[in-house]
């Protein structure tokens, strides 16, 4: 391989799948850059493919540059890990993930894996915040086939470690129950409303029933629901935490205005991304992933 080539997203591929440095002349002054927003916009735009959204594209690509920082050796400064930078992206695309099973891609999937790069979580936040606990389901079903496939097809590559990690998020998963129960679906609407409220009493009791609810439906991991809970109690006693708590579910409401707005003016291939944009997107991620684990 030409040592002065663009490492693209392909080119990262080929080094990454080939388990050995391949000595690229560009990456040192690409990583050094990598806190520049805008210019981290325009290194996606031109590692994006055809009808890719550039800030998803640079994701994938910051996936595959974590990997080459550990093959390579080529580690400095905190800022210029792209490891820094992987969860101030947008998710990158299911197609991405379907297509690297198909291909065993394996070293790559275990990347993104360590990374928390997989882009269901943000989908099933998104869809559990606007209450459509049907769609979370599904996607809750395709995030566990995902984890599923990339053990079945990468297990032998996968050192101990991404194997366990892998299994504790088949396991998380599992444990989430009733999705597409009416009783829950009820008690986790009203839950959510008592969240962005800040009604602490509410959140407890609605909390208690749930728990109890998904321990009749998974009596097994009665435990695990009541541990939740009283995580949960924990939380409320905090006033610090449960305040961060109120105003993460606040700023929810604020950003999904905002992405509802946004998503009807946005088309396919490479949209018109800001860096300001990317972020406010980006950090919309963000409070669905963490209401998700708070959630579950």
């Amino acid at each position: 391989m030409d040592p002065d080539i663009d490492p693209s997203i392909a080119v990262l591929r080929q080094v990454v799948e080939g388990q050995s440095c391949v000595r690229l002349n560009k990456m040192p002054d690409l990583l050094a850059k990598l806190p520049d927003d805008d210019f981290r916009l325009d290194l996606g735009k031109v590692a994006a493919e055809a009808n890719r959204r550039p800030a998803s594209a640079l994701t994938e690509w910051l996936v595959l540059a974590i990997e080459y920082q550990e093959l390579c050796n080529l580690h400095g400064a905190q800022e210029h890990e792209a490891s820094q930078y992987v969860a101030s992206g947008l998710p990158i695309e299911e197609k991405v993930f379907e297509g690297a099973v198909k291909g065993r891609r394996c070293h790559f999937l275990a990347a993104a894996n360590a990374s928390e790069a997989w882009p269901y979580e943000v989908r099933m936040g998104q869809e559990v915040l606007r209450r459509d606990f049907n769609e979370a389901e599904i996607t809750r079903q395709l995030w566990k086939a995902m984890l599923e496939d990339f053990l079945s097809t990468c297990g032998e590559t996968l050192s101990k470690r991404e194997t366990i990690r892998a299994q504790a998020g088949i396991r998380r998963l599992d444990r989430i129950v009733g999705l597409d129960d009416p009783t829950l679906i009820e008690l986790r609407a009203k839950y959510l409303d008592a969240m962005e409220a800040g009604d602490e009493q509410k959140i407890l009791a609605f909390a208690k029933v749930i728990a109890e609810r998904e321990t009749a439906l998974d009596a097994r991991r009665a435990g695990e629901y009541e541990a939740k809970l009283a995580s949960i109690e924990s939380k409320l006693e905090n006033q610090e935490e449960a305040m961060e708590l109120q105003q993460q579910a606040l700023k929810l409401a604020m950003d999904q205005a905002r992405s509802a707005t946004a998503s009807a003016a946005q088309t396919t291939g490479n949209m018109a991304d800001t860096a300001q944009n990317v972020a406010k997107t980006a950090r919309a991620a963000k409070v669905a992933t963490g209401i998700l684990r708070t959630f579950f």
